[in-house]
């Protein structure tokens, strides 16, 4: 074996120093998301994501990689003074769409619009009127609409037909919180359409409340936006983006351009997902129209 000159030698012991110091970066950083997981027991499965979509030599297709991942261990480094209590926020400090240079846009690779599943009752509170949001409205009345019972038949009606196409002007609100990464799923093929809106629920890994309350209203709505007119970046979903209590997402580790689903039940099948900066209706293109579809909750509803 060939001896491996002086310099050269230097040059990998300096290589191998830098990765020793990052990776005790790393160690520190998981360190305080165990501290964290086991402060607050509800993140214990957001915290073990992190972990296992940090991108190393043992994980090639991790998907939290330099420089935010640098950037993560940097803000959280073990002198900084309580580290674990500002640990959350730095996590969604990191997500894509507060930090999109340092995430790679995958919107050009996406073909068709884009997809939300949501209940009636979030359609109407989050994108009809952005005022509803985070309130309990029903049975309360509002000069211009009226009460939200009203307007459930009103929507109801229009969509007798299992598809309302909305003027722009009709949609008050946004398809988000602006603080939040908006989670976007999409069709590859025909295959692709749900048998019944349960189904396409828990194929999307939405959560019990969204469930049971589809459950009651006997169907899912879903909200289409073209691709070419969202005109913002779109990002594979990060564990950092899911940071929440209860996650039910689990990182995407193959090398895949978007995310993954992850449904609980094996008979059921996955979806991509990707992620990007929710839409406020009325910053799209004067003209535009929006696509609302309807799914019977069950198929024989």
């Amino acid at each position: 074996m060939a001896a491996i000159p002086a310099g050269e030698k230097l040059d990998i012991f300096f290589l191998f120093m830098y990765k020793m110091g990052m990776s005790e970066k790393a160690d520190h950083l998981f360190n305080q998301l165990n501290t964290l997981g086991g402060k607050n027991p509800p993140l214990t499965g957001a915290v073990e994501n992190i972990k296992k979509d940090w991108q190393s030599a043992f994980q090639p297709h991790g998907n939290i990689r330099p420089p935010v991942s640098d950037s993560l261990c940097e803000s959280c480094k073990p002198y900084a003074a309580n580290a674990t209590d500002h640990l959350e926020k730095a996590v969604k400090e990191h997500q894509s769409i507060h930090k999109p240079k340092d995430f790679t846009d995958i919107s050009s690779a996406i073909a068709g619009p884009l997809r939300r599943a949501v209940t009636l009752s979030d359609f109407l509170h989050y994108h009809i009127n952005e005022s509803f949001r985070g309130k309990n409205l029903f049975g309360q009345s509002f000069d211009r609409h009226g009460s939200i019972p009203i307007l459930k038949r009103e929507y109801l009606a229009r969509l007798a037909n299992g598809q309302a196409v909305l003027e722009i002007d009709e949609l008050n609100g946004s398809t988000g919180p602006a603080d939040k990464p908006n989670w976007w799923t999409f069709f590859i093929d025909t295959d692709d359409i749900p048998v019944s809106g349960e189904t396409y629920m828990k194929e999307l890994a939405l959560d019990v409340r969204q469930i049971e309350e589809a459950e009651r209203d006997k169907l899912v709505l879903e909200v289409l936006i073209p691709t070419e007119i969202l005109n913002r970046p779109l990002f594979k979903p990060t564990a950092l983006d899911a940071f929440v209590p209860e996650t039910k997402f689990a990182p995407e580790l193959t090398g895949y351009i978007y995310g993954n689903t992850k449904p609980d039940e094996p008979a059921l099948q996955s979806r991509p997902e990707t992620v990007g900066e929710p839409v406020t209706y009325r910053d799209l293109p004067p003209g535009t129209r929006i696509t609302v579809n309807k799914y019977h909750f069950r198929i024989y509803q």
